[in-house]
């Protein structure tokens, strides 16, 4: 008998415009293990491709295929009368992501790519803001579903809910893409 393979069925939670849409991806799993034929497989390649380098704000990261994110300087941000997710926080903190299409493709990066957020290691949700066009971000707490041509940009705002006191934030952006073939970059900073 050849190699088998398993259905795997993902759910993969994206935070659009009005809420949580999910997704279910088929991902084909080999039915042997890695490194069954014999071979082991590399630790050290298995430790980079799960091991990313964090990078400060500021700083333009690969996703790999002609594309680039950017996560900006975090800065104050005040909310609109219709904003969700502040409650409870004594100040929020705005970081404009920038989604750069160099690819030669139009790109819809709501159906690739979505956020993970932290606060101190534990992970947070942005306040949602979408009316609310401060700090020259246009979406405030969620991903554009349009297609984006090729060497055109988009940018979102990502909101941290925060107590007075410093904390860690930090900001994964993720793909869909489970072959762990494409970057996965990460921001890190005290604020």
């Amino acid at each position: 008998m050849t190699r088998k393979a398993v259905l795997v069925v993902v759910t993969l939670t994206v935070i659009l415009f009005s809420g949580a849409c999910t997704r279910y991806v088929y991902v084909p799993v080999p039915a042997s293990p890695p490194g069954a034929s014999g071979v082991a497989a590399s630790p050290s390649t298995v430790e980079a491709a799960s091991t990313p380098a964090v990078a400060g704000f500021g700083s333009t990261q690969s996703l790999g295929q002609g594309l680039s994110v950017t996560a900006g300087q975090p800065k104050p941000f005040k909310a609109s009368s219709s904003a969700a997710g502040q409650e409870g926080a004594e100040r929020l903190v705005l970081v404009p992501i920038t989604f750069t299409n160099d690819s030669g493709r139009y790109v819809n990066f709501s159906d690739t790519y979505y956020t993970n957020m932290t606060v101190d290691g534990v992970t947070a949700q942005s306040v949602q803001d979408m009316g609310n066009k401060a700090g020259g971000v246009e979406n405030v707490g969620g991903m554009f579903n349009k297609p984006t041509p090729t060497g055109k940009s988009i940018t979102i705002g990502l909101v941290w809910p925060l107590q007075n006191a410093p904390a860690e934030i930090g900001l994964k952006i993720t793909s869909n893409d489970y072959s762990g073939s494409l970057p996965t970059p990460e921001w890190s900073g005290r604020v």
